[in-house]
């Protein structure tokens, strides 16, 4: 068998070349890795370790660790997918985009650009994950929402519905971000506090503690860290 140095350090290992669906020469595949007759692996794409890949590995995506590619699902331009991270359903990773830890990326989700999503993290649904965004922790990223620019979502936090939250915002704690809601600028979500409806936190607002911010209610400075602003369901979750 032949080797070859997927650049982790290790040296050259034993390793081949998939042989795609079509006939087409794929790319690197480590001796340890399991790679599917039905999978479409790029010529220039490497899945390395223990992964195991059944989708469609584009591009220069990498793919290592004991990640997994579901059929369906794909990793495309310069994505790395790593860790123990699984991809499935028709989820896309591209860009430059990273996903690893125990992270999980599914339905029709898109991490691209530059997006991290690590730890125990969760994209389902039709969520996006762009820009520079990371989401960590224990977070979740579900339905139609977006998590965009420099934007932070951590701890146990969840952002659902067609929430979008961009900029430098940052949402922690096991807040819940919801309906058309907005987080932006350099706003700040923690706490048990929820978001919802068609609201909007922008600016330098600090939201927290108990706090609900609802209806077509703004919030563009200071702190709020109980008590509601206009009136909805409290979707604490």
């Amino acid at each position: 068998m032949a080797t070859f140095d997927f650049d982790d350090g290790n040296g050259p290992v034993p390793a081949r070349r998939h042989t795609n669906p079509d006939g087409s020469e794929g790319g690197w595949i480590a001796a340890t890795a399991r790679v599917a007759l039905s999978a479409f692996v790029a010529r220039r794409a490497r899945i390395w370790g223990a992964a195991r890949v059944r989708g469609r590995i584009l591009g220069d995506a990498r793919v290592s660790g004991n990640a997994e590619v579901h059929r369906g699902a794909s990793a495309e331009e310069n994505a790395w997918v790593g860790g123990d991270a699984v991809v499935s359903g028709n989820a896309r990773v591209l860009g430059r985009a990273r996903v690893s830890g125990n992270a999980a990326v599914s339905g029709l989700a898109i991490v691209s650009e530059d997006g991290v999503v690590r730890e125990n993290a969760r994209i389902h649904g039709r969520a996006m994950v762009l820009g520079r965004a990371e989401i960590c922790g224990s977070a979740s990223i579900d339905e139609d929402a977006w998590v965009s620019g420099c934007a932070r979502v951590s701890g146990d936090a969840k952002v659902s519905g067609q929430a979008d939250v961009c900029g430098d915002a940052e949402v922690g704690g096991s807040a819940h971000i919801h309906g058309s809601s907005l987080v932006s600028g350099d706003a700040r979500v923690s706490g048990r506090a929820v978001v919802c409806g068609s609201a909007r936190v922008t600016g330098s607002a600090e939201v927290g503690g108990t706090a609900e911010v609802s209806g077509d209610a703004v919030v563009e400075s200071g702190e709020l860290s109980e008590g509601r602003l206009d009136s909805c369901p409290a979707l604490i979750p």
